[in-house]
C-alpha cells in the first residue's frame, strides 16, 4: 500500500496480529465494525442535523414537487406560473437540506476514508463471508467490501429510524 496511507503500516501491521480474517471471525468483525459505524453516523445525524428543520423543508420540497408534476401533467398554466413564483423559496429548502447533510459527510468522511484504508490492506481479496445462496453479480463468496455493504444496509436505516434521524 504505497502511498498516501503510508503512515497506517505501523497500525495495519499491529492490527493484523488481532483482527480475524477468515469466516467466521471476519465476517463477524465486519458485521460488528457495519453495526458501529452505522451507529456513529446514526448518532452523528441526530446530533448535527437540526432533523425537525430538514424534515419540515423536505416534505415542503415533495409538496411542491408533487403539485407541480400535477401541474405539468394536466397542462395547468396558471398553477405552473403560481409555482414558479415559489420555486426559489423550494430552491433555498433544497440548499438547506443539503447543507444538513454536508455536515455528516464532513465528519465522517476522513475517518472512514482511513478506515477502509486499514481494511482493504488487512483483508485485501480474503473471503470474509460465504453466502449460502449466490447473489447476482457479488456470487457466494463475499470480499470484505461486499459484505459490509449488506451489513450496512442492514444496519444503517434501523439505527437512524432509532435514534430518530430519519427525514422521511
Amino acid at each position: 500500500m504505497a502511498g498516501l496511507f503510508d503512515f497506517l503500516n505501523p497500525l495495519i501491521d499491529f492490527l493484523r496480529l488481532y483482527i480475524p480474517v477468515t469466516p467466521p471471525g471476519g465476517t463477524i468483525f465486519i458485521l460488528l465494525l457495519s453495526l458501529t459505524l452505522s451507529a456513529v453516523t446514526a448518532l452523528a445525524n441526530r446530533f448535527l442535523v437540526d432533523v425537525k428543520l430538514a424534515k419540515s423543508y423536505n416534505e415542503e420540497v415533495k409538496a411542491w414537487f408533487k403539485e407541480f408534476n400535477e401541474a405539468k401533467k394536466n397542462n395547468d398554466r396558471k398553477l405552473m406560473a403560481k409555482l414558479n413564483r415559489t420555486k426559489s423559496e423550494i430552491d433555498k429548502a433544497q440548499a438547506t437540506i443539503s447543507k444538513q447533510r454536508l455536515k455528516i459527510t464532513a465528519v465522517t468522511f476522513i475517518p472512514f476514508l482511513l478506515i477502509f484504508a486499514i481494511l482493504s490492506s488487512i483483508y485485501s481479496t480474503t473471503i470474509v463471508a460465504v453466502m449460502p445462496f449466490e447473489l447476482p453479480i457479488i456470487g457466494q463468496q463475499l470480499s470484505y467490501y461486499w459484505w459490509y455493504v449488506i451489513c450496512s444496509f442492514s444496519t444503517s436505516i434501523p439505527l437512524q429510524k432509532l435514534v430518530g434521524a430519519t427525514l422521511d
